[in-house]
């Protein structure tokens, strides 16, 4: 079962978000302050974390019934270990990727088995080959909103506080 989802960067180069759903969503970059989340105002950075979470189908699973359909947006933590991307992108706790087919430049290595993601990516129009293993992905989603969030692997920094929400859209 896949639940909807919002808000996508890209393939290291922004893509597109998919409609905003009602389900958990995965928000867009920070904007709101920390001195407004500890007053119990909204905040555009946060996932909320429901206090009994479904229990999620493996992260293969998912991305295979996404991508068997076109296109994959991949949100993880980019400072996990395993994870290969390019320096630049590898100390923020956010970061999305684009595989599958309809990219601009195809992924003609892409790799998606039990280990993880593998590929050439594209990093402003630069190649570079990239690895995600699972336990660095948090949420799997398609371009319409569709997806799968593990909670349980969403960095502790994107956490909306108790009590906090994200705004509405």
């Amino acid at each position: 079962m896949l639940l909807a989802l919002a808000g996508c960067g890209g393939n290291a180069a922004p893509a597109p978000e998919p409609p905003r759903a009602e389900a958990p969503a995965v928000a867009a970059p920070a904007k709101a302050t920390d001195a407004r989340a500890a007053e119990g105002e909204a905040r555009e950075d946060c996932m909320p974390i429901p206090p009994d979470p479904p229990e999620a189908p493996p992260k293969l699973d998912v991305a295979q019934a996404i991508v068997s359909e076109g296109l994959l947006y991949i949100h993880l933590d980019p400072r996990a270990s395993g994870v290969v991307v390019p320096e630049k992108h590898a100390k923020k706790p956010r970061l999305v990727l684009a595989v599958g087919e309809g990219l601009p430049l195809p992924i003609p290595d892409l790799k998606i088995d039990a280990s993880g993601v593998s590929g050439t990516l594209s990093f402003n129009h630069a190649p570079f080959f990239s690895k995600v293993p699972w336990s660095a992905v948090y949420a799997l989603v398609s371009p319409d909103g569709r997806g799968m969030v593990w909670y349980e692997d969403v960095p502790p920094e994107l956490r909306c506080p108790p009590g906090v929400e994200p705004p509405a859209n």
